[in-house]
């Protein structure tokens, strides 16, 4: 790295970090709301647009294909396959057996459970 970089990055006060550190994932909720949420839910709402996350999912489990739940959300079958699998890995587990032929897609015994505790946790928010 030169020594020009290094200047306009303290001009502008980008921060250093030494080679090989990594960066902590940033949340977007404080303590309290992520100590309000459910334990199932928490390693999921401590991640970057978590709740949002959570909701897409919600909203994804209503319907009988992943298509039907990108026409209703708004949103590109990737983006929603993503976010879905972010999810998945945050939680520790498959939320959804995918659509296949005439088969229609259905929540895993950790999926139902993740559903439920959003059902919960946010029925008094509504």
């Amino acid at each position: 790295m030169s020594w020009a970089t290094l200047a306009r990055w303290a001009r502008y006060h980008i921060p250093l970090r030494r080679h090989g550190a990594t960066l902590a994932r940033k949340t977007t909720c404080t303590a309290a709301e992520l100590a309000d949420a459910p334990a199932l839910l928490q390693p999921a709402r401590a991640q970057i647009d978590g709740l949002g996350r959570l909701n897409d999912f919600a909203t994804t489990s209503r319907h009988r294909t992943l298509s039907s739940a990108v026409a209703d959300l708004g949103t590109n079958a990737t983006v929603l396959r993503n976010r879905i699998q972010e999810l998945e890995y945050d939680l520790g587990g498959v939320l959804l057996n995918r659509a296949h032929a005439r088969r229609p897609m259905t929540l895993t015994p950790i999926g139902q459970a993740v559903l439920d505790a959003i059902q919960t946790w946010l029925q008094p928010h509504r």
